[in-house]
């Protein structure tokens, strides 16, 4: 009877042996212990690396993703999370003017802060080219998070010196809320805190929005009239139309605006969104 095997085994000593045991044609076993040690230890930088922003050191989209039953186990029935997305204000500013050295270091410089302002209970990555989600777990009570993230924004609002110049940014935070235990899925959570999010920034700088759902209405409304658009300029449902510019002191016409009205089929004459 052939009899192989393969097994791999981490010892005491924190070192990892692979097991392989083959059976003779004689009917033998030849058995081989091979110290795959570094191999384990290079497949765990490779992972590690593949859900950590190489720059920030924070976890990234990926890591927050596959981590985030770490968090969800330590949960009490009463808790949830909410998912903060911060935004820095100002930041293509930074690059434009100073160059992408001084973003990088601003970067890594509210990074710190975030990883300074959080604790156990609590997950933060980088998400995007100056975006961040934090997790934080929090009771029933919203205001917790709420004041969490105005912290947040006055910390991550303060200049900060990068070489002989000043860099001016600021964040801006939308809040969305998980509860595992009800049947709430992170994703559509995050999506919830991006929607937020971009409410806060059409506000102005330095803003804080909770989501609401409402607000997840307005932005599918916005996503249906932008496919509309698209299909109305294929329709041809866009016209020319002309304003007349006017002297308001002699009453002659000085000129015309060049104005494109979208006639829609169903809603008539729509105004500008």
């Amino acid at each position: 009877k052939t009899l192989n095997s393969t097994v791999e085994q981490r010892l005491s000593t924190g070192r990892w042996l692979r097991i392989v045991e083959r059976t003779t044609p004689e009917g033998g076993r030849v058995g081989l212990r091979i110290d795959i040690t570094e191999l384990k230890r290079n497949q765990q930088k490779l992972e590690q690396a593949a859900c950590t922003d190489h720059l920030t050191r924070l976890l990234n989209r990926r890591g927050l993703m596959e981590t985030l039953d770490v968090l969800t186990i330590s949960l009490a029935d009463s808790d949830r999370i909410a998912v903060l997305h911060c935004d820095l204000d100002k930041f293509k500013s930074v690059n434009d003017e100073q160059g992408h050295a001084a973003g990088d270091f601003v970067l890594q410089h509210c990074a710190a802060i975030l990883q300074d302002a959080v604790g156990n209970d609590t997950m933060v990555a980088r998400v995007g080219g100056d975006e961040f989600i934090v997790l934080l777990v929090v009771e029933e009570d919203d205001r917790v998070a709420t004041k969490f993230a105005q912290n947040l924004i006055k910390e991550m609002s303060k200049p900060v010196q990068f070489q002989d110049r000043l860099c001016h940014f600021g964040a801006s935070v939308g809040i969305a809320f998980f509860d595992p235990f009800r049947g709430a899925k992170i994703e559509a959570a995050l999506t919830d805190a991006d929607i937020a999010l971009h409410e806060a920034k059409k506000s102005g700088k330095g803003r804080l929005q909770v989501f609401r759902n409402a607000m997840r209405d307005n932005a599918l409304e916005h996503i249906q009239m932008t496919k509309q658009m698209k299909a109305g300029l294929e329709a041809g449902q866009f016209e020319l139309h002309y304003q007349p510019q006017v002297n308001s002191k002699t009453g002659e016409i000085i000129g015309f605006e060049a104005l494109i009205r979208w006639l829609h089929p169903e809603r008539g004459w729509v105004p500008a969104f």
